[in-house]
């Protein structure tokens, strides 16, 4: 990485299979950090409507495509979920443009299927 990062979680929508019942929330607020060796750590408030606090690493993959830039991999530990006390987390991004401030969309390859939107600022 060649800074740090600074980001704002935002809103997030499913597209895959829910549990029964639920209700997913849409604002998912929360704030997160990378430094420049990739270490990630961020805390939002989920979309069934718990508190989240993760950790791991982002990898870039040094693959542009047109206005999306920055396309990374992260892999972190989670809190906040039904399934277990700490579940896995593995979420694709990108950001779109190059500026100091850009906004980035974040999908995690797990069955409900998440896209999230955040924003950054690098420095």
């Amino acid at each position: 990485m060649e800074g740090w990062i600074i980001g704002l979680h935002l809103l997030s929508a499913h597209f895959g299979d829910l549990d029964p019942g639920a209700h997913p929330r849409r604002v998912t607020p929360g704030i997160y950090a990378v430094a420049p060796s990739g270490a990630t750590a961020g805390a939002y408030r989920n979309s069934i409507d718990r508190d989240t606090v993760y950790a791991g690493w982002t990898w870039r993959t040094g693959w542009n495509a047109g206005p999306l830039t920055d396309i990374t991999l992260t892999a972190a530990a989670a809190t906040g979920y039904s399934e277990a006390k700490i579940v896995p987390l593995v979420a694709v991004a990108a950001t779109i443009g190059d500026g100091n401030y850009a906004p980035r969309i974040l999908w995690v390859p797990h069955r409900t299927q998440p896209v999230s939107l955040a924003i950054e600022r690098r420095f």
